[in-house]
């Protein structure tokens, strides 16, 4: 079994050289493969690399952690702010030593819209199974704030601790408060604003949070454009800056969810004669881990049996003996009963169907790697590789080890050329390119 993401038999300088330069979070591990270090980067390949500059003024913790480092995993992921966010994840599960000693761990923030009667939207750090709607996280206290702020402007929604079931309303030991007069809210602590008409407002504060901005933009577009014409211009700059915000926000992740539980997601990629196998497991909402092995499916080539012997093989080498009660699969393995008390799900849409492409991404990631590994230890070998796989797709009776590609251009008939480039071993051969000025052709 080959390891998720690494090159166990290079140097850890040269491993940082076949990173890639995505964003994505890298694993630093000891000689006896425990990990030691998890950190995010924007871009892999710069952030590991610098870490093995001879020149570079590194702390002496960082030197002596560096000596340590015998292997690299690391996970691509789409953003920087999906890094921070695994990151963080990651640090929570695995408690790496350098990461305690260099890191202060913390909890990111979320918006939750209370399940009350008359809901309120707040900030907390707490996730809680207690029926409430969590949206997030958010990278950034500012991002959470922006947000909130948008929300608060636009939509009037109470702010207090009160307790507003219609029997406590109806004693009418409520009065107004200053944001009922400052027009923050419809006072419906004393009536004022019946329970239906405070669900639509909390119905387009969730429509914010879930993405869909067009009724705020609309809204603020239009404050905007009257404050302008009323010559507010104070006020028309606020509405322009809530928009610049409103552009930048997002509010999902694949990363870390509200909606998802304890998961595991399995995804297969089976190409000429390698099966490879995604393994993400999600705990609270959480990825704790990715990873990736090749299988060699032997005579064998129904997909779902070669499902079925991928999900046997992880959990008795990488999962520790025992699935999650959901599996996200891209489609149902043979011996479905072989995994008692577990439910297949074969996802068509939202966030379960983004974790299984987030899976689906990393094994072809995790592929490309290793042949690039191995064009570098063994560039005959990679070379033989790729030209028969050229010679099966081009069904060729033998290998193109020498292609001629020509282009011909001519100016509306006129002033014709032509180009020739050429590949040797599927590699460029850039002395043998040629360009020509056709001189014995008339029109194109």
């Amino acid at each position: 079994m080959t390891e998720p993401n690494e090159h166990t038999a290079l140097p850890p300088r040269e491993q940082a050289a076949l990173l890639p330069f995505a964003p994505g979070v890298y694993q630093f591990l000891d000689r006896t493969g425990k990990i030691i270090y998890v950190g995010k980067a924007k871009s892999l390949r710069k952030r590991v690399s610098s870490y093995f500059l001879e020149n570079k003024d590194h702390a002496p913790k960082v030197r002596v952690m560096v000596r340590q480092i015998a292997s690299i995993r690391h996970i691509v992921v789409d953003s920087e702010t999906d890094a921070l966010l695994l990151e963080n994840s990651l640090i929570k599960t695995l408690q790496p030593r350098y990461n305690i000693l260099l890191k202060d761990d913390k909890t990111y923030p979320w918006i939750v819209v209370r399940r009350e009667h008359f809901p309120r939207v707040q900030s907390t750090r707490q996730l809680l199974r207690d029926g409430s709607q969590y949206f997030g996280p958010y990278s950034s206290v500012g991002m959470q704030r922006s947000v909130l702020e948008i929300i608060r402007e636009v939509v009037p929604l109470r702010t207090c601790k009160l307790n507003l079931a219609p029997e406590a309303i109806a004693r009418g030991r409520y009065s107004v408060c200053l944001q009922y007069h400052l027009g923050n809210c419809k006072g419906p602590c004393v009536g004022a604003q019946s329970e239906e008409e405070y669900a639509q407002s909390v119905g387009l504060v969730v429509s914010v949070l879930r993405g869909d901005l067009r009724p705020v933009r609309a809204y603020l577009e239009t404050e905007m454009a009257r404050a302008a014409a009323e010559l507010r211009f104070e006020a028309a700059q606020r509405c322009k800056q809530r928009l610049d915000a409103l552009d930048n926000y997002s509010g999902k992740s694949v990363i870390v969810s509200a909606k998802i539980g304890d998961v595991d997601v399995f995804s297969l990629l089976a190409e000429d004669d390698e099966v490879y196998c995604n393994f993400v497991r999600i705990r609270h909402g959480s990825i704790v881990g990715v990873y990736t092995v090749k299988l060699s499916p032997g005579v064998e080539t129904d997909r779902a049996e070669m499902l079925t012997l991928a999900i046997q093989h992880i959990v008795e080498r990488v999962a520790g003996g025992s699935l999650a009660r959901e599996v996200v699969v891209p489609f149902l393995p043979s011996a479905a009963v072989l995994f008692d008390g577990t439910t297949f799900t074969v996802p068509k849409r939202g966030e379960k169907l983004d974790l299984l492409s987030f899976s689906e991404r990393s094994a072809r990631i995790y592929r490309a790697e290793q042949l690039r590994n191995l064009e570098i230890r063994n560039p005959e070998r990679h070379a033989e590789r790729l030209m028969e796989s050229m010679r099966r797709e081009l069904r060729l009776d033998r290998q193109p080890r020498h292609i001629e590609c020509f282009d011909n251009s001519n100016l509306q008939g006129t002033n014709p050329v032509a180009s020739c480039v050429v590949f040797r071993d599927g590699k460029p051969s850039r002395k043998e390119y040629r360009h020509f000025n056709v001189k014995t052709v008339v029109g194109a």
